[in-house]
């Protein structure tokens, strides 16, 4: 756990293809296209935080709160939900 108490691994328990390429290019799992709009805008802007800040340090979700405030939220709802995008 962080010092903000979450999980280093979420978005990679959840829709594991997910990822930043070092030519800056994002992959998204198709699959994500079943969850609410909500869910998909924070995807999308953790995947972009990245160009900014590798890994998930103090900083990094400093800067995911700056543009989702509310993503504690949304964590949530990926860790009780995400599994079930994949099906």
């Amino acid at each position: 756990m962080k010092k903000n108490g979450l999980s280093d691994s979420h978005i990679n328990n959840t829709l594991k293809t997910n990822m930043l390429f070092s030519n800056n290019i994002i992959s998204l799992n198709v699959n994500l296209t079943k969850a609410p709009s909500e869910i998909i805008h924070y995807i999308i802007i953790h995947e972009l935080c990245h160009f900014k800040i590798t890994g998930h340090s103090y900083n990094f979700w400093n800067l995911i709160r700056s543009y989702v405030p509310d993503y504690p939220k949304l964590i949530e709802w990926l860790n009780i939900n995400g599994k079930n995008l994949l099906s």
